[in-house]
């Protein structure tokens, strides 16, 4: 998904990366200290993620992270936390993925 331009100019080379990237946000639940890490969805459908790891010094955010690209088969980096990280409820970007895709792969985790 990436591009790369060259430019040269005077005695330099100029390389520009243009990355064409899909991202979207979705708003979760975690629950840490868990019996097991998995994904489930409450009444109103709202996401709920449970990991095992507690809630201490970053410890459910790196296992929220690791899990949640686990089930979307995507690299760690393309998932991050926006906002919420001192918090159970959580808003997470996903690159590299469209609205559709994100639903299905956790759909399929349930």
């Amino acid at each position: 998904m990436h591009s790369l331009k060259k430019e040269k100019r005077g005695s330099f080379s100029l390389q520009i990366k243009f990355r064409k990237s899909l991202f979207m946000f979705l708003h979760i639940k975690v629950k840490p200290r868990s019996r097991q890490n998995r994904i489930e969805r409450d009444a109103e459908g709202n996401w709920i993620v449970r990991v095992t790891a507690p809630a201490e010094d970053g410890k459910a955010n790196a296992a929220l992270i690791k899990f949640l690209s686990e089930k979307l088969h995507v690299s760690k980096t393309c998932v991050q936390i926006t906002s919420g990280h001192t918090s159970h409820f959580k808003k997470i970007s996903v690159e590299e993925l469209s609205d559709a895709d994100v639903y299905r792969r956790l759909s399929e985790a349930v």
